[in-house]
């Protein structure tokens, strides 16, 4: 390959298992820790869930501020 990205955990095995990537292939350049992306995460899943939950909290909201106003008057033809 001629990049890998891995998605470990942020936690201590998944620091070991990066190492040890970089170590088998000992091509460190081409080794990236994608694990900076949900750093404030344990992994990746738990980002992704977060993300979602925030979604769906700001989705209501967004509805609402689309709701066209009624138009004054009474009906025509």
């Amino acid at each position: 390959y001629e990049r890998i990205h891995c998605f470990f955990d942020n936690d201590r095995a998944g620091m070991e298992a990066l190492q040890q990537i970089r170590m088998e292939y000992g091509r460190d350049l081409y080794i990236r820790d994608a694990s900076q992306t949900y750093s404030g995460c344990k992994d990746l899943n738990e980002y992704l869930q977060k993300k979602i939950e925030r979604e769906k909290q700001v989705q209501p909201v967004k509805k609402k501020q689309n709701v066209p106003a009624k138009k004054p008057g009474g009906f025509r033809l």
